[in-house]
């Protein structure tokens, strides 16, 4: 990995480096993350796309030297290497793919230091991307502001995000904001077992109150990078535009579902060891079980709703 005091050491010897890495998905978010690095130790970034071969080791293997020093003469610079990711990640087109083109953007031109660099950026890009500079730059501000915002001190302590139904259910929640506004008296973050999710759902709800659903605005909110990714890039690519209403539904009920089996698991567990001298005086065994019996009810309601819906 590029470093910060590899950087530092480039820096004494040359004011420009040309980063070049292997041309999969990791290769691309190292190039990105590498970019940062570098213009921070104040260099000049160029990026360079090989035209064959997966990586450099192996155009130097079946070439030699002098071929990728050929083509290191067309590199680009980074604004371009991110504009021309932007268009690659996020190719569906359409408001939601030009919302999602620019919360990955914002990221990149926030770190700029040169207010000059960044109204430059987001000139380049809203041409680009044929969007009203004024509006990108509305949309830039409203990102900042919610930057700055102290996240809760346990954001770092999260786990690893991880996709899954519950994550295809909020992407989806997030591409139509339509759908939210209908089921959003159906959930609770406590349904979704994961921190992360539960977090996210809080933040939605939070656009949703804001009367602010835009894809990028819910970016912006979600602290969580993998999961962000995950939600603009499903969004972009058009995952859930056949029958998103059928698709919310499902995600719902599915999440509902969980939640009552994962109650139920625990309430048998409580039940099975149920001791009266150490449990009485906190509730009866008549009380669980009656608990149970309502839960198996309910659990019994979503899966006839369900079918009824199918």
């Amino acid at each position: 990995a590029f470093t910060a005091g590899q950087a530092a050491l480039i820096k004494r010897y040359a004011g420009t480096v040309v980063l070049c890495f292997d041309a999969d998905i990791a290769g691309r978010k190292a190039a990105e993350r590498a970019i940062g690095i570098a213009e921070a130790a104040g260099l000049s970034v160029l990026a360079l796309k090989l035209s064959e071969g997966k990586d450099p080791a192996e155009l130097m293997q079946k070439y030699g030297p002098e071929r990728l020093k050929k083509e290191a003469e067309s590199t680009i610079n980074s604004e371009d290497f991110l504009l021309n990711n932007a268009a690659d990640l996020f190719s569906g087109g359409g408001a939601e793919g030009i919302s999602a083109v620019f919360a990955y953007l914002f990221p990149f031109i926030a770190e700029s230091t040169s207010e000059l660099r960044r109204d430059a950026f987001i000139e380049t890009a809203a041409a680009r991307f044929r969007a009203d500079p004024g509006s990108v730059r509305a949309d830039f501000d409203r990102f900042l502001k919610r930057r700055i915002e102290p996240r809760p001190p346990e954001a770092a302590d999260r786990p690893a995000f991880v996709p899954g139904p519950d994550a295809d259910l909020l992407a989806s929640l997030a591409a139509h904001p339509a759908q939210f506004a209908k089921v959003r008296s159906d959930l609770d973050p406590a349904s979704f077992e994961d921190e992360t999710l539960r977090s996210a759902f809080i933040a939605i709800e939070e656009c949703y109150r804001k009367d602010d659903m835009s894809i990028s605005s819910i970016a912006a909110a979600i602290m969580d990078e993998g999961l962000k990714t995950y939600i603009l890039e499903r969004a972009a690519n058009g995952t859930y535009e056949t029958d998103p209403e059928r698709f919310v539904a499902d995600g719902v009920f599915g999440l509902r579902e969980r939640s009552i089996r994962k109650r139920i698991r625990k309430l048998v567990a409580r039940i099975r060891d149920y001791d009266e001298e150490r449990d009485g005086d906190e509730t009866s065994l008549n009380d669980l079980l009656y608990e149970k019996m309502f839960l198996d009810g309910e659990l019994t309601r979503i899966k006839e709703e369900r079918h009824g819906r199918s």
